[in-house]
């Protein structure tokens, strides 16, 4: 089991998600649940159970066994408690009496770990501080009792089977979270089936591989739910119906840049307690259009030009694996850029928001306009959307799948070193993005419209392969770290703010906007 078992009781670390408190769980008024001395350690303590927590203070009595000795206490909300058990392993003669408490401790800022505290009660049987645990942990807000968990066997390392047997299915295990486990067997085969399975019966669906595989669940539920809704996915300016459904993603892939998103690290423990902990946002994502017609979704970035061809150059080179894309990274730092040429639009925010006296939103003045790229006599080498917004902490940026807006990425003749380092900034949150001549970088970005000019003439049987090739990549465009095809001469995008629901932690200690 992945879990970390350890008897000793550490004060708990503060969660970001503290803040959101599950201050009264259910509205209800805060008030005592159980209370009574326990033993831990061959240490006395007071453990109580209320409606917001449970909480193992030291028993400071003048005849505990704590005189002299120090005794860390330990408060934990309701989220991160995972499961009360008997301690089968306890002397026979403080059985009834002993329980196992499983707990979610924060290991670090980002990672989490479980524990367990080995705890004797000296004033009621086990069962019945068991029993009220139990039943607090199914009032979770968000908790899921029941996920469909997707994964891919041969993403990454390969070890999406044994990550799933090893680490996933005990923990959920552990929380008492039932789970459906369905492995894909070829491409494309998570798309099929997050469009077209009825899972109306679960609580979530968990990915467990990289980002192609997130982004074809992503698509498939997009798909379903648009259809059963009645809407119009070829239509650009539809107003999309969101998934009922949260998401959850573990690491197991190549890629893992929406699971470091969502939740801070690319940690599968932490990821998993993530889920289980019940803690949701609604995420970003573009839908993407060719000829009118809807081509797929995107949750991550979007890449045409020096991505969209180092993408496909990785996708030849699956044979290297990992190792293909350090040498993919290389080649592109140092190899000529194939240059094309395109009108580009984009809609963007524009104004602000106005400020009470408090110095609060008052009201939103935003207003989206599209504005035409001033650029267009110019030769392009690479345009690129990140799907992610940022918070502004003062000395850094955060990233924040969970935000409104985009950020966009024009090179008209950068170096290949400049454009990388841009790229590298927009991860490492660095206040001010490098300067880069011939690169422009916008934000607040909404939406963009693509229309390709001057592209080659179809070539025939004895035109040079270097020709073919460059006819070939004008029809390449990544998506999430994987090559795609489209037809025609133009793309077009809208992002989709706070539309999809997913497991995963609020990236900064800041407020969380209202959901």
């Amino acid at each position: 089991m992945a879990a970390v078992i350890n008897d000793e009781v550490v004060a708990h670390t503060e969660g970001a998600d503290e803040a959101k408190g599950d201050a009264a769980q259910d509205n209800e008024a805060e008030h005592v649940l159980l209370e009574g001395k326990v033993s831990m350690s061959k240490k006395d303590y007071v453990l109580q159970l209320t409606t917001s927590s449970l909480s193992l203070k030291a028993d400071v009595d003048p005849g505990s066994s704590n005189k002299g000795s120090k005794s860390k206490d330990l408060t934990l909300p309701w989220t991160e408690i995972l499961r009360a058990e008997p301690d089968q392993k306890s002397p026979a003669e403080t059985r009834h009496h002993s329980l196992c408490l499983h707990y979610i401790h924060h290991h670090s800022e980002k990672t989490l770990r479980v524990k367990v505290a080995n705890i004797v009660s000296k004033d009621y049987h086990a069962e019945e501080w068991i029993n009220v645990i139990q039943k607090q942990c199914e009032k979770v807000p968000g908790r899921p009792k029941k996920v469909f968990i997707l994964v891919n066997p041969i993403g990454g390392s390969k070890r999406g089977r044994q990550t799933c047997h090893k680490v996933v299915g005990p923990l959920f295990e552990l929380a008492h979270v039932h789970t459906t486990v369905e492995v894909t067997e070829r491409s494309k085969h998570a798309l099929e089936i997050a469009e077209n399975h009825d899972f109306s019966q679960y609580d979530g669906i968990v990915v467990v591989g990289g980002d192609g595989l997130y982004q074809e669940v992503l698509q498939g539920l997009i798909k379903q739910t648009q259809k059963r809704t009645g809407v119009n996915l070829d239509d650009p300016d539809a107003q999309l119906q969101p998934p009922d459904i949260p998401i959850g993603i573990v690491p197991a892939g190549t890629g893992n840049g929406v699971s470091g998103w969502c939740n801070g690290t690319i940690d599968v423990e932490t990821s998993v307690l993530n889920i289980i902990r019940g803690e949701r946002h609604k995420a970003m994502m573009y839908t993407i259009y060719s000829g009118s017609k809807f081509l797929c979704v995107c949750g991550l970035v979007f890449g045409y030009g020096m991505f969209g061809d180092m993408i496909q150059r990785t996708d030849e080179l699956r044979w290297m694996g990992r190792a293909r894309y350090a040498y993919c990274l290389f080649g592109s730092v140092v190899k000529k850029k194939r240059r094309f040429n395109c009108e580009i639009e984009v809609l963007q925010a524009e104004g602000g928001s106005s400020k009470d006296s408090d110095g609060k939103n008052a009201s939103q003045k935003e207003e989206l306009k599209w504005t035409k790229y001033d650029g267009t006599n110019k030769e392009f080498c690479g345009l690129s959307f990140f799907v992610v917004d940022k918070i502004d902490l003062g000395d850094r940026y955060v990233a924040n799948y969970f935000g409104e807006q985009s950020m966009l990425s024009v090179d008209t003749g950068a170096s290949n070193v400049g454009m990388l380092r841009t790229v590298f900034a927009v991860h490492s949150g660095k206040k001010n993005f490098p300067t880069v001549s011939n690169l422009d970088n916008f934000e607040r970005v909404r939406g963009f419209k693509i229309k390709l000019t001057g592209q080659r003439e179809e070539t025939g049987d004895g035109a040079s392969s270097s020709l073919a090739r460059e006819k070939m990549l004008e029809q390449i465009v990544d998506i999430d770290g994987e090559a795609l095809h489209f037809d025609g001469n133009d793309l077009e995008g809208r992002l989709h703010a706070h539309f999809l629901p997913v497991f995963g932690v609020y990236p900064a200690k800041v407020a969380c906007p209202p959901q």
